[in-house]
């Protein structure tokens, strides 16, 4: 047998995709980010990310009110820690340079909120767009598995990873694989159905072959005695060379707020799509913010949720609902 067929595996996590975004409420303001993950150079070249955003209101009388629009580029080097070596973005905003030389994945948060402090204060759609950067890196090693290039693991590596996720789990399905094997098996999830698209959405452009995307959509919707009702999914598909377009990963989370003490009054997460059997136990860690606020929900999942009963990319969603309160207020009345 080649090595090429010993690293595929079988998908048993949840495949349940959405097929439609919910329909945008009367004086709900929708924010739609899409990012993709492209290698124009082949999968030991540099990695190219194309990100853009679109922030829109829905008026009380059904109209679509545009608010913000988002463009961000950024080139990652081949090197050690995929250092910075081009970004730009649209709106163009005083010390984005200052990321140049820095590296795309760990660590290069706190350098955007260094770099960027406007941005993150206002809580735009550009700095979702950078605090995107390091997961999309992470995942970008997708498509090299993919395509039969094996990520391999020496075993004390294999033991730094372990409980790192509840995919990750010790004596999960992931982690016994890797520990016989050495190396990350290939998991190809579901077809990615076709989204229906409205005019909150960007324009979305062709998906090369081999490339990735992220979508992220985050829905807020007044409510009768001031909280606001929260809808949050997102999806990370691959461009297969056979023209199907399968799916990584994909999360909802539903949750109710009440923007005056940005508190979590409710909230849940449902995993639509994840690679193995053991990933949904995280969707309960998402219940820990119930009852917290979300002023520093950033920091708080990434200093409080870790280990076996949590999710990277259930964390990383949870951090996009820290822009509620912002966009909370650009709601309006509820009808």
């Amino acid at each position: 047998m080649t090595e090429a067929a010993v690293a595929e595996a079988q998908h048993d996590g949840p495949r349940e995709p959405a097929v439609t975004t919910p329909p945008r409420a009367a004086a709900s303001v929708r924010r739609v980010t899409v990012v993709d993950i492209l290698r124009p150079d082949g999968p030991d070249g540099e990695l190219v990310l194309r990100g853009t955003g679109r922030e829109t209101r829905v008026r009380p009388d059904g109209s679509a009110e545009p608010l913000a629009e988002a463009r961000l580029d950024v080139t990652a080097g081949s090197g050690a820690g995929r250092p910075i070596t081009t970004i730009s973005a649209s709106p163009d905003v005083p010390g984005l340079q200052e990321l140049l030389g820095a590296a795309a994945g760990g660590g290069f948060r706190r350098a955007a909120a260094a770099a960027v402090p406007d941005e993150l204060a206002r809580r735009s759609v550009l700095y979702q767009l950078l605090d995107d950067v390091p997961v999309t890196v992470l995942i970008s090693g997708y498509a090299l598995v993919a395509n039969q290039r094996p990520v391999r693991f020496g075993h004390e590596r294999i033991g730094r990873l372990v409980d790192l996720c509840a995919g990750y789990q010790a004596y999960g399905t992931m982690m016994q694989w890797i520990d016989r094997q050495g190396w990350v098996p290939t998991v190809y999830g579901p077809a990615a159905p076709t989204l229906t698209i409205d005019d909150g959405w960007p324009v979305l452009a062709d998906l090369p072959v081999n490339a990735m995307r992220r979508h992220r959509v985050l829905d807020v919707a007044p409510l009768p005695g001031g909280t606001v009702q929260v809808h949050a999914w997102f999806r990370d598909v691959f461009q297969r060379a056979d023209g199907q377009r399968t799916i990584v990963h994909e999360y909802d989370v539903d949750a109710t707020v009440d923007p005056a003490t940005a508190t979590v009054v409710q909230i849940a997460a449902t995993p639509r799509v994840l690679p193995w059997a053991e990933c949904p136990q995280a969707a309960a860690s998402a219940g820990r913010l119930q009852g917290q606020s979300l002023l520093d929900v950033r920091e708080d999942v990434r200093a409080g949720f870790i280990g076996r009963t949590t999710c990277t990319h259930l964390k990383d969603q949870l951090r996009s609902l820290a822009d509620v309160v912002e966009l909370a207020r650009a709601c309006g009345p509820p009808n």
